[in-house]
């Protein structure tokens, strides 16, 4: 199963750029890979319905509610990336908190959702995933093409490669 420094070094090769050891290590594309890392990884988790990054929750309502607007609100889980699901309602293809255009039925804000739905809301989200080993070869493959794609300007300057690499990364999807 993969590491984290397998992926890395994945996005390394396909940059044609030197392999590191560790994320500590003091040359160039350590410390570009260790940048970014996060930030890559937790935008690729939660640009698709990677299976090994859904969960489900049931969350109850909070005791206080909202300034005005809505009805309630939830605390988002922990590791909360995005929802995908809400009571019924898959918000993953609008990638945005609406129902429709006009009317809002629920919206994340400071760390909760707010809500008129009634308690416990049920939602299906997208979890931070930090163990390459529950990633899969599919998700693997997208993020070393991400991270080659976000770091290859800084290592190499060729623009020609990153065009190709989100070529690459567009086909893997």
């Amino acid at each position: 199963m993969p590491t984290e420094i397998d992926v890395a070094n994945r996005a390394l090769l396909k940059i044609g750029a030197e392999r590191i050891t560790n994320f500590e290590d003091e040359q160039k594309e350590a410390q570009a890979i260790r940048l970014c890392w996060e930030s890559v990884r937790d935008r690729e988790i939660s640009a698709h319905p990677w299976a090994f990054s859904l969960r489900r929750a049931s969350l109850p309502a909070l005791a206080e509610a909202p300034a005005w607007g809505y009805a309630r609100q939830y605390q988002l889980p922990e590791g909360f990336l995005g929802l995908h699901w809400v009571d019924g309602y898959d918000v993953s293809s609008t990638a945005m908190d609406y129902l429709d255009g006009t009317e809002s039925a629920w919206r994340v804000e400071g760390g909760k959702i707010l809500a008129d739905r009634e308690a416990p809301l049920r939602i299906i989200y997208y979890a931070r995933e930090v163990d390459p080993q529950q990633w899969g070869a599919q998700f693997c493959e997208v993020m070393a093409l991400a991270l080659a794609i976000e770091i290859c300007d800084d290592v190499t300057g060729d623009l020609r490669k990153k065009q190709g690499l989100q070529q690459d990364k567009r086909e893997a999807i």
